[in-house]
């Protein structure tokens, strides 16, 4: 009897050992589908991490090609505008210049014009004084003429007046 019961007790333990067994392989196949799951998910997340990097890594790209781009842009418009403003300088310079040599010549004929109008006025008083002078002098003349005149005059009237009365006498 100590065989059936050991064999007995050894069929129990067998049960319960292959029903361990089978509870073991059974989470252990569980296991192994939630490890399958988990490294499908976490290669699925890779994946989407590679992609999403992949994308992240051209956007990178694209924007440093953009920073770029708009670098040389900046470069060649800061260009343009030190060359306007080196054509704006030489453009004030050559119209300070113009306007300096005009404001000179204008000076010069103003100075000229005020020259001349002196020169003219000079010989106009010099005529007016000479017609001056010519009218005096005929003014002088033709008084002289009448003074000797009057004078002549004076003196016919003064003989006739004497002749008169002497013979208003006689």
């Amino acid at each position: 009897m100590i065989t059936y019961i050991f064999f007995s007790q050894t069929n129990a333990e067998n049960a319960e050992l292959t029903a361990r067994i089978e509870a073991l392989e059974k989470e252990v196949a569980t296991l192994q589908k939630r490890l399958a799951d988990e490294q499908k998910k976490h290669q699925r997340d890779t994946q989407s991490l590679i992609d999403s990097k992949k994308h992240l890594q051209q956007e990178l790209s694209a924007l440093e090609s953009d920073v770029d781009r708009l670098n040389t842009q900046i470069d060649e418009k800061t260009q343009m505008l030190r060359k306007a403003e080196h054509r704006f300088e030489q453009q004030s310079k050559q119209t300070q210049s113009a306007l300096k040599d005009s404001l000179e010549r204008a000076k010069k004929a103003e100075v000229n014009l005020l020259e001349f109008k002196l020169e003219i006025g000079i010989k106009l008083l010099v005529r007016a004084q000479e017609d001056c002078q010519n009218n005096i002098k005929q003014l002088d003349d033709l008084a002289r003429r009448y003074v000797c005149f009057i004078f002549s005059g004076t003196q016919s009237w003064k003989t006739f007046a004497r002749n008169m009365q002497i013979s208003i006498l006689l």
